[in-house]
Parts: structure tokens; sequence; C-alpha cells
């Protein structure tokens, strides 16, 4: 049997807080469905990272190049109507991707994990980003599509089409609860 993860990427204020300037519209709608999945995979004692970009404050950083607001401490926080178990494994990234710097790969393989499921926001972003890096390190990537968001929802569906092409397989939280049972 496969060791599987569930990888939730992202679910920060920053997002998630309508006052913030990176608020996604459609990111209330997955955090229920998220947390649905979260305690799916809790339930299967399976292994569940969380993910948060913190501001490097390092002025050579290339995000901070890139984009005009970065988010403050408090912005960076996990969004309180996100679940999760004490037992959960939480990774502070300064880039796209969780696997760029941190422990995450390390953890991965200490767990014996095989199987990655992905979820949360940006799809076109940290999520496609952290799916190419899991790919290529040779996990099998699976995509929970209504679980994710992006700031524009042309965005979203073309990081799906892309993901699906190359890097992952797209599914549902409707059939991933089926594959559950």
């Amino acid at each position: 049997m496969q060791k599987k993860a569930l990888f939730v990427s992202d679910i920060q204020r920053y997002f998630f807080c309508p006052s913030s300037k990176a608020y996604i519209r459609d990111s209330e709608k997955i955090v229920e469905k998220i947390n649905v999945l979260t305690r799916l995979y809790e339930n299967r004692s399976h292994f569940i990272i969380f993910t948060g970009f913190v501001d490097s404050e390092r002025q050579s950083s290339p995000m901070r190049k890139w984009w005009n607001h970065m988010p403050s401490y408090e912005e960076s926080r996990l969004y309180e109507k996100l679940y999760v178990p004490k037992h959960s494994c939480i990774i502070t990234k300064y880039s796209y991707s969780a696997f760029a710097g941190t422990r995450l790969e390390n953890e991965l393989r200490d767990k014996k994990v095989e199987d990655i499921l992905f979820c949360g926001v940006m799809t076109h972003l940290c999520v496609e980003s952290n799916v190419r890096n899991a790919f290529e390190l040779g996990y099998l990537c699976r995509v929970v599509k209504d679980c994710c968001a992006s700031s524009r929802p042309s965005l979203h569906r073309a990081s799906l089409a892309v993901m699906e092409h190359g890097f992952a397989q797209i599914t549902t939280l409707k059939e991933i609860i089926e594959e559950n049972k």
C-alpha cells in the first residue's frame, strides 16, 4: 500500500481575509472542502503538510522583486477557519515551492510517502510549483481541483490543464471521498 500525504498550500490570512490586498474571491468556497480532506486524511493516519509563505525580508528575494505587496506577519498566519490537526507538519517557505530550502523532502522521505494529494492556493503559482517539484522527485501527484483556487478562474483552469498534461492526476473531493470509503 502506498504511503499517502495531503499537501495543503498557503491557506493563510493573506489570501483568505477580504481586507487583504491578495484576497482570492473563491477562497472561502474551498476552506470547508479542505477541512473535509484534512479530516479524512487524519482519520486514515496519513501524513498532513501545511505550508505558509513568509516574506524573507531580504531585498534580493525574487518574491520581493516580483510582487509589490508582501504579507505582513499577521497576514502570513494560517487562516483561522482552517482545521489543522495537532500532529501535522507545518512548513514555512520563502518561495512558491515548499521544496526550496526547507525540510519538506526529508519529511516525505522519512515517512516513506509515495502519493501526494495537493490542494490550496494559488493553483497557478504555489500549488503548481509544488506539484512540479514533487513530480520531478518521483512522487505520484494528484490535485483536488475543487479544493484549489487562484486570483483569477482562468489562471486556475489553465494551471489544472498544464498539470494534467504532464505532472498530476486531477481529481475532485467527491472522488477522493469515494476512494476512501
